[in-house]
């Protein structure tokens, strides 16, 4: 896996949860940060405080975006035996006696559908 990190530029964004909480205050919190939440009276109580509370959060820590590049094609470590058999004769006598076993002849009543209900 190729992994490649590279520091969040000054426009990213984080989601805050605002959630009416039974006794009546408003919980503001980050799903990203999992210990970064406040409750307090009104709406805008929580918004400030949350955003106080991310600011010095992220003042101490450090945010990287890390690239998993999907579009790399993953290792498929079966693939070192393909074509091991390409050119054994007695592989393609074994080939041949299974495709002859499998055959079905379609004239076969054994294999018509004309009985059935």
């Amino acid at each position: 896996m190729n992994l490649h990190a590279s520091p969040i530029q000054s426009s990213a964004s984080l989601h805050i949860l605002l959630e009416p909480q039974p006794d009546g205050q408003i919980r503001a919190s980050v799903p990203a940060l999992l210990d970064c939440s406040v409750s307090r009276a009104t709406r805008e109580d929580a918004i400030a405080a949350i955003q106080q509370l991310l600011s010095e959060r992220l003042s101490t820590i450090e945010v990287l975006a890390v690239d998993l590049n999907p579009t790399q094609e993953l290792e498929k470590p079966w693939m070192k035996f393909a074509g091991v058999f390409k050119n054994d004769p007695d592989f393609m006598a074994i080939v041949k006696a299974l495709r002859e076993e499998r055959e079905i002849d379609d004239d076969s009543p054994a294999y018509s559908l004309d009985d059935i209900e």
